[in-house]
């Protein structure tokens, strides 16, 4: 008994003593380059397994999750980025104990408008009359002021213009005019981008049990409509998800195939007005096809050192 319980300890205690550390890639891969030139190749020169696997997961079907092998732990993440296929993409590592989950965020924030106020300023007139002034030389001073959260985000700009007329020059009456006043922009940050929680666990001799979930939150766009109305900005949001769980060894890397999007892209030539007008130059308009593909590669890290 004492030495079945000796050896429960010692189990523990090589658990304890060993970290996960985990390095995540995240490319966004155009399919039709992909289908031209085959993702992976171009950047790394491997036709063996690993590109067979990347290609499988830029065309969509790797969305269960594959695995590669053989030459996973060199296989370069930044060397993949790149690749001729890669239209952006994301690294990020971090180091947890076995049993703990490892938030990586890969994400962008972006100021928007969600309120929008005016206050006028109160009329004023001269010579008595029924609210007249004259019209001389007029002037426009604009003061802005903005508020900022601890983190030195802006929540709240506030523009105020005054328009001040002299009637020094008065030659004819003219109806009151407002003086200015003051318009005030609520803002607000829309955070967009990837979500990774990795829950890596120790399972047996070199084995890993990895259970993710990515979340995407995307910007569609702000309704134009609301915008063209009122100056207000209210976005359009994708929310999308992806869960999985393998096993597997240090240095093994997983594959998902993420969702496909569109992306629109433009290129111009030509200088200045003539360029525009289409002489000398012109404007190339496109849609490609980007699929989202996901690299995840744990490695054992016992104490003291890299394993």
């Amino acid at each position: 008994v004492l030495k079945s319980v000796g050896e429960v300890l010692d189990d523990v205690a090589e658990v304890a003593a060993m970290r996960v550390g985990l390095e995540v890639a995240v490319y966004w891969v155009s399919t039709t380059r992909a289908d031209e030139s085959g993702f992976g190749i171009s950047a790394s020169r491997d036709f063996g397994p690993a590109a067979v696997t990347l290609a499988a997961a830029a065309a969509g079907d790797a969305t269960g999750g594959l695995l590669i092998s053989r030459g996973a732990s060199t296989l370069d993440f930044k060397a993949l980025a790149s690749d001729s296929a890669v239209v952006d993409y994301r690294i990020a590592n971090t180091v947890v104990q076995s049993g703990v989950v490892a938030p990586i965020a890969l994400t962008t924030e972006q100021n928007y408008v969600y309120s929008v106020s005016y206050e006028p300023a109160e009329e004023s007139g001269s010579g008595g009359g029924a609210g007249t002034t004259a019209p001389g030389s007029e002037s426009l001073r604009e003061t802005t002021e903005t508020e900022r959260d601890d983190a030195g985000r802006e929540t709240k700009v506030t523009t105020t213009r005054t328009r001040t007329v002299d009637a020094a020059s008065a030659s004819a009456p003219v109806p009151a005019t407002a003086t200015g006043g003051t318009q005030t922009y609520q803002i607000r940050q829309l955070e967009t981008g990837l979500a990774l929680a990795a829950l890596p666990r120790l399972i047996g001799p070199r084995r890993i049990h990895l259970a993710l979930t990515l979340s995407q939150r995307r910007l569609v766009r702000f309704d134009p409509e609301i915008k063209a109305r009122t100056g207000i900005q209210l976005p359009e949001v994708s929310n999308r998800a992806i869960r999985n769980q393998t096993v597997l060894g240090p240095g093994e890397t997983l594959v998902l195939s993420g969702y496909e999007q569109d992306a629109a892209s433009s290129d111009s030539s030509g200088l200045g007005f003539l360029g525009r007008a289409g002489i000398g130059g012109g404007t190339k308009a496109g849609r490609d096809k980007v699929r989202m593909v996901l690299l995840v590669r744990p490695t054992l890290i016992p104490s003291g050192g890299r394993g």
